[in-house]
């Protein structure tokens, strides 16, 4: 690498670290994994043999599909059922097709996985709700004794929880 390009690599590192490592806390919620993830999209930056255009842009991209990653992988250690958990949005988004298909089963993959980064990114009461509805299937009333909400706030926040879940999937592109 020209020394130039070493200036430049350092002028983008001195620049964005800082709002790089706030960005995949956000996605993270993990200190430490943020750090080692925007180190890891710097290291990445450093040797790529072709040239980037758009320095930052490339970075937060690269960071992202590594947070997610990480994600994925995490989630995947802890709790290999996520994917059956998730099946309720799945199956709209395919239109209750089967996937048999390798390709058709990697992006069905993919959705679910995108889906669960949305609901991780709700306030804890909305995903809570949200997994007392579909991974513990219980009915509003179960959900109102255990929140202290009445019934009717529960569907109330329940039917508005899952059309902004839905406009947001849809503005994604995860859905139609």
């Amino acid at each position: 690498m020209k020394q130039e390009q070493l200036k430049e690599f350092g002028k983008w590192f001195e620049q964005l670290e800082s709002p790089l490592i706030a960005y995949a806390f956000q996605i993270l919620k993990d200190r430490e994994e943020a750090r080692d993830q925007v180190q890891e999209a710097f290291r990445r930056m450093l040797h790529q043999d072709v040239e980037i255009y758009n320095p930052k842009a490339w970075l937060y991209r690269t960071l992202h599909n590594l947070s997610i990653s990480q994600l994925r992988r995490k989630k995947r250690l802890q709790n290999e059922g996520e994917e059956k958990q998730l099946d309720f949005f799945a199956g709209k988004m395919d239109g209750e097709i089967k996937v048999e298909n390798p390709l058709q089963k990697m992006e069905r993959s993919e959705k679910v996985g995108r889906v669960a980064h949305f609901i991780s990114l709700l306030p804890e009461e909305s995903s809570n709700l949200i997994k007392m509805k579909f991974e513990e299937k219980l009915s509003y009333k179960q959900m109102a004794d255990r929140t202290g909400l009445s019934v009717g706030n529960i569907g109330f926040k329940l039917h508005h929880l899952l059309r902004n879940l839905a406009s947001e999937l849809k503005a994604e592109g995860i859905t139609e």
